[in-house]
Formats: structure tokens, sequence, C-alpha cells
């Protein structure tokens, strides 16, 4: 557990470093400019933010404890669905996790987060995570980024030609109705 002031405890061992991320900046403006967006990346020791509004990117390097910052993560989905008090560990997790986005997105003056989770980091209902008086949700609107898995029809065929273009072969030249350009 982390001892003190929940906002300050993470920020008092982070580390911040400006960055230049030229394809997190291109995947930022993609959402809008009154958007900051974020990627986790947690290992056994660290939890790494790569986060970037306004054409400004940083990094945060926060020293965790991967197994416990789980165990966390369990305690507080088990608070939530038992409908028990989960004030002390929504602060918790929000000191480790969001405290220095919610304020590189303040400084920023946005008012989106697309956050792109890692790991057990996807479980957490992020909007419910509060900084000691505000949950993150009446702060910001929020989206959870998950990109689309790799499909087997995106994969290329043993024979070397796309799977795709097979499909295509065998259609016979026909459009099908319902598809993107398909007929009635």
């Amino acid at each position: 557990m982390l001892g003190g002031n929940a906002n300050s405890a993470a920020g008092d061992q982070q580390q911040r470093r400006t960055i230049e991320a030229p394809a997190l900046a291109r995947a930022a403006r993609g959402f809008g400019a009154d958007t900051a967006f974020a990627v986790y990346l947690l290992t056994e020791n660290h939890l790494r933010i790569l986060v970037s509004a306004r054409d400004q990117q940083a990094e945060f390097r926060i020293p965790v404890d991967a197994a416990q910052l789980q165990r966390d993560i369990g305690h507080f989905l088990d608070d939530i669905s038992q409908r028990r008090d989960a004030t002390a560990l929504s602060d918790k997790l929000y000191a480790i996790m969001v405290h220095p986005v919610d304020e590189f997105a303040a400084q920023h003056r946005v008012h989106r987060l697309v956050l792109w989770l890692d790991g057990p980091l996807r479980y957490v209902p992020v909007a419910a995570l509060r900084d000691g008086e505000r949950y993150l949700l009446d702060k910001y609107t929020i989206q959870i980024y998950a990109p689309a898995p790799a499909s087997k029809a995106a994969l290329p065929a043993r024979s070397g030609s796309p799977i795709g273009a097979r499909s295509r072969r065998h259609s016979g030249g026909r459009r099908f109705p319902g598809a993107p350009g398909g007929g009635r």
C-alpha cells in the first residue's frame, strides 16, 4: 500500500521527461485537438505512461510492484461488485495510474482522455478513480482505446497471396449485399 496522501505518494517517486514521439503525436491528433492520448506499459517494476496532447509529449515512469498492483485492482473490483466502500483503493489507483495524465491534460487544457491500457490495467473502471475529491469522469470524457486484433483475413496465406485476394477470386467478381461497395 502507498503511505500518506495518495496523490503525492506516487508523484514523489515518478520520473517525467519530455519526449519527441512522432507516431504518438500523429495518433493523438487523430483523436482531436481537445484530447490527451496516453499509452500505458506495465512491467514488473514500473508503470510507463506515454502521453500526448496538443503536439506535446511526455513520458512518466512510476515505480510499482506489478503483483501488488494486480492485487489492488482485484480488491477494487471486488469492493465495487460487493458494494463496499472502495474510496481508498480508488484514490490509490488514481495516484498510480492517472495522476500524471490528469496533470498533463489539465496543463494542456484538454477535456477528453483516450487511454490505451496494458495488461491488468484494462480491468480498471478508470472513470471510477478519484483524485481525493472528484471522480475522473467528472473531469473528462473518457475513451478506452483497444485496437482491433489482427484478423486471420489480414494475414498472408501460405502460398504468399493474401487471403483477401483469394476471396475476391472465388467471388467470381460478384458484389456482396451489405458489404462496403457491395450492391443491393
